[in-house]
């Protein structure tokens, strides 16, 4: 590309070449003055030139010698640095050694500035510039890198912070204490029966007791404290000035929805000029590459192929395509998601009004097809629930944020520093944000400026789905109670109840869920009464926490979903008890394969439905 001092020359050299038109290169330059950058990166965006055609120009311009990398490959003996990272994130790269000349391309002007960079990382003043594009730097250096850029987005955290890595598994002395709690329960029951079921009942009214307790409270704060308060307006940062974003988008096996998405990335109300765009395809899914490839594509949009490896998830692809950003700023998409235009603009507002040790934000999310079916409505009201009651609660009370799996916009070095994510955590955005919590830093949250996705329409999706997440969740917390007391010190007591009533809360309470059921319905029939083990006061907990429980989620399921859906979908708030049961039997196959396969990760099928949100949704994606 070429710098603004060569602006108005490349332009003419391209038109004396017949290569653009007067009217493009007003077009292009009007862009540039707009948003900033470089001439040649408009026109490419444009469509008015290729980036090969860039390159030849530029280098006809300043006299130099164009090379093709993938004709002419470099030679990682000349390398001045054994890191790709470093490699893929500068401009330039030595290729090649003639007698005593080392030869180095670069898809920028040969300034004075980069050559000093050059002759000061090379140790040497005689070198050569030859002209390339940023894709030939990018596909030499993950080309010759391949095997250690894969090893790194699988392993990195697991070698640089491995006490924070779930692939280390559940530690001997946790084994050890499930197997002593398990023996001694059972030791109980042969022993001493009666105390034994007391025990059990007594137990999961406490576990439900906690983790309804922290949800209810914390929904109700944050909807006291947040609703009807404004978010922070767009930035007001000249778009000359906005950084550079990066937008990742992994998806696999998604042919059928791939091209919509591109669409609704391309359509972000972002200068395209500073707008980064990875979708990360598995290599192994050649479908979706092809489908990807055939949607014509946006020019600053890259395909990225992940190399195959272990574990094949998500977080792994995620880690690749960071190694590849170039944004200040990143945030992630799922493959249906259909974020608001502006999203980008207003999450750097509120960055603004921030304190510096946040480095990410997350935005609310909700579901485009929430009247499909009942099951839907059901899980749109959890949604509106979490983001726009229990989420608000957690950030203003400074609990640790558990991320969604979307739509979190990150301070990208913020990112790099704390790990990013974690291939082995089946909810890797969970993990992420009690991670960079107990790093010191912070993740806030925003209640505007939504992004809607596919609900999972059919129950054995949801399951599959609901399993992961509550896997992840007990992962999680595994992981992050390996050393409780330490545990202790980087959180205080707000991590403490935090984790006893959300991270591990939340699966515990839903695996205690029938237990309480059970109690409440065979004590109103006068079965238990009849054992004497239970007394009538432990019935009586148990109905409380079923019936007062229940009522008291259907209530906050009910006014968060009015506030964003209607009194539509609210209703159906009603139906919250038998909800309920379909989390407990995702908990308890969720425990299951924390046994026997905790690494397991189970797809979430998506473009099941059309991938638009109702007129009310796209005209206000926010709760207020």
């Amino acid at each position: 590309m070429v710098g603004d001092q060569g602006a108005l020359r490349l332009g003419d050299l391209l038109i004396q070449r017949g290569m653009i038109t007067s009217e493009q290169l007003s077009i292009a330059l009007r862009a540039q003055h707009d948003h900033g950058g470089l001439l040649g990166k408009h026109l490419v965006l444009y469509g008015f030139a290729h980036r090969l055609t860039i390159r030849d120009a530029v280098a006809a311009q300043f006299g130099l010698r164009v090379r093709d990398l993938l004709e002419y490959p470099p030679d990682p003996a000349v390398f001045d640095i054994d890191d790709p990272l470093t490699l893929l994130h500068r401009p330039w790269l030595p290729v090649a050694r003639r007698g005593s000349t080392t030869l180095v391309v670069t898809d920028e002007v040969p300034d004075a500035e980069l050559l000093r960079e050059i002759e000061r990382s090379l140790g040497t003043s005689d070198i050569e510039i030859q002209m390339t594009t940023w894709w030939d730097i990018d596909q030499a250096v993950t080309q010759i890198y391949r095997a250690r850029l894969r090893t790194l987005a699988a392993d990195s955290l697991r070698i640089e912070r491995p006490i924070y890595s779930a692939a280390l598994g559940i530690f001997r002395w946790q084994t050890l204490a499930a197997w002593g709690f398990l023996a001694g329960l059972l030791f109980m029951v042969f022993v001493w029966p009666g105390n034994a079921v007391l025990t059990i009942i007594l137990l999961g009214n406490v576990l439900f007791l906690t983790g309804l307790i922290f949800k209810v409270l914390t929904s109700l704060l944050g909807m006291a404290l947040v609703w009807g308060r404004k978010s922070p307006p767009m930035t007001t940062t000249a778009d000359t000035d906005l950084p550079e974003y990066t937008i990742l988008v992994p998806a696999f096996r998604e042919p059928n929805v791939v091209a919509e998405v591109i669409g609704h990335m391309a359509g972000m109300d972002y200068p395209p000029s500073k707008l980064q765009i990875l979708l990360l395809l598995e290599e192994s899914d050649n479908e979706t590459i092809a489908a990807a490839k055939a949607s014509s594509p946006p020019q600053n949009l890259k395909i990225v192929v992940v190399p195959e490896g272990s574990p094949q998830t998500k977080p792994r692809a995620c880690n690749y395509g960071l190694s590849l950003a170039t944004g200040e700023r990143l945030v992630i998409y799922d493959a249906e998601d259909v974020p608001e235009p502006s999203q980008l603009r207003v999450v750097l507002g509120a960055f603004e009004t921030l304190p510096d040790n946040v480095i990410c934000v997350q935005a609310p999310l909700n579901y485009f097809n929430a009247e499909e079916n009942i099951l839907t409505r059901m899980f749109s009201l959890e949604y509106s629930a979490w983001f726009d009651a229990m989420l608000p609660g957690l950030d203003a009370t400074r609990f640790p944020i558990p991320l969604g799996g979307t739509s979190n916009h990150f301070v990208t070095e913020g990112l790099r520093r704390v790990g990013a994510w974690d291939p082995y955590n089946v909810t890797e955005d969970a993990d992420l944000g009690l991670r960079a919590e107990a790093l010191g830093y912070r993740v806030s949250v925003i209640h505007d400026s939504g992004t809607w996705e596919e609900a999972c329409s059919s129950v054995p999706a949801w399951i599959r789905q609901r399993t992961r997440w509550i896997k992840g969740y007990l992962v999680t917390a595994l992981v992050h109670l390996r050393r409780p007391w330490r545990f202790v010190q980087r959180f205080g007591l707000r991590g403490v109840f935090g984790m006893a009533g959300l991270i591990a809360g939340t699966p515990l309470m839903f695996l205690a869920y029938p237990l309480v059921w059970i109690v409440t319905v065979l004590g109103a029939t006068g079965i238990l009464q009849v054992t004497g083990y239970v007394p009538g006061w432990l019935v009586a907990a148990s109905a409380f926490n079923a019936l007062v429980g229940n009522l008291l989620a259907i209530a906050i399921c009910a006014v968060a979903g009015f506030r964003r859906h209607g009194w539509r979908i609210a209703a159906y708030a009603l139906l919250n008890p038998f909800y309920w049961f379909l989390h407990s039997f995702a908990a308890w196959r969720a425990l299951y394969q924390l046994i026997r396969s905790p690494f397991r990760w189970e797809k979430t099928p998506h473009g099941l439905v059309d991938a638009h949100a109702p007129p009310s949704a796209q005209a206000h994606p926010g709760p207020g």
